[in-house]
């Protein structure tokens, strides 16, 4: 296991650093993540909030967590199916008790359900001709600190896969639908292009030169289906912008120690372009009939 100082400008001259335990990168070490920065998006009190709370790990997270490890570090994936009957049931803490006994306190207790999703997107990963290529190459999980040049702010991030040459990028993403379409908005939604670009330039700044950074996009259910795609040029550029923009907004709330929620005064609002498009539509529609 990999011992690190904890002063962000020390971990900033180490470039990737593999076998960081997920907890301690999270909890322990220093460094604004992609994670943090977009709650710091949202506002600079919810960033406080997000620090101060509790990181609660839901089932949707938990089971993301174990798909991630049966596709990127399937030697380290250690899952048993849970006893059946009644959880509050003697019967079922002896035989969960028995199961942890025989396989060591790091098993991950899973439902029969939740055992198909991980090895179905295990197996279609698997059998996926380019994304079996992908993923032939490189390490998971290598951790990166620095500090950005511009805004002097310390930041920090945790790619997926990376190429061992440092030009490919590949992003997992557990999805309902990795339809083209389905999954464009899930990027917006879910900021997945402000997180590219902090990767990004985090990885600049110690001079590697990735030439595509990818999102390997796969269904929760049957058909386990597979979508792999390319960030564009305009969103990756559109979030660079913003992300340089938070980070002297950040450095700002934090010389300042300040940390302000949604503005304050009145302010006028309406309805999205595309429900104002839709109600102008139907309207017409009536009109016309």
């Amino acid at each position: 296991m990999t011992t690190l100082p904890p002063h962000v400008p020390a971990l900033s001259r180490l470039g990737l650093v593999p076998d960081v335990p997920n907890k301690d990168y999270h909890d322990k070490l220093p460094g604004l993540s992609s994670s943090g920065m977009k709650h710091f998006m949202r506002s600079p009190a919810h960033y406080q909030a997000y620090l101060q709370e509790e990181q609660k790990d839901t089932p949707a997270l938990r089971l993301g967590s174990i798909i991630h490890t049966a596709v990127l570090e399937p030697d380290k994936l250690k899952i048993s199916q849970a006893p059946e009957g009644n959880k509050n049931s003697n019967a079922y803490k002896a035989a969960l008790a028995k199961i942890m006994e025989n396989s060591g306190p790091d098993i991950e207790i899973v439902t029969p359900d939740e055992e198909a999703a991980i090895l179905g997107v295990q197996k279609a990963i698997l059998e996926h001709p380019v994304a079996r290529k992908l993923l032939a190459n490189g390490r998971p999980e290598l951790s990166l600190w620095w500090i950005d040049k511009q805004s002097g702010v310390e930041c920090k991030c945790r790619p997926d896969w990376l190429w061992d040459d440092g030009k490919i990028l590949v992003d997992l993403k557990t999805t309902e639908d990795a339809n083209y379409n389905a999954f464009s908005r899930s990027i917006a939604k879910y900021g997945y292009h402000f997180s590219a670009a902090h990767y990004l330039m985090g990885l600049e700044h110690h001079g590697f030169k990735v030439e595509a950074y990818l999102f390997l996009a796969v269904e929760k259910k049957p058909p386990y289906g597979v979508g792999i795609y390319r960030l564009d040029y305009t969103a990756e550029s559109l979030a660079r912008d913003k992300v340089q923009k938070t980070l002297f907004e950040f450095k700002k709330c934090s010389a300042m120690n300040l940390w302000p929620g949604y503005p304050e005064e009145i302010r006028e609002i309406g309805l999205p372009w595309y429900e104002q498009r839709k109600l102008d539509e139907e309207l017409k529609e009536d009109e016309a009939a």
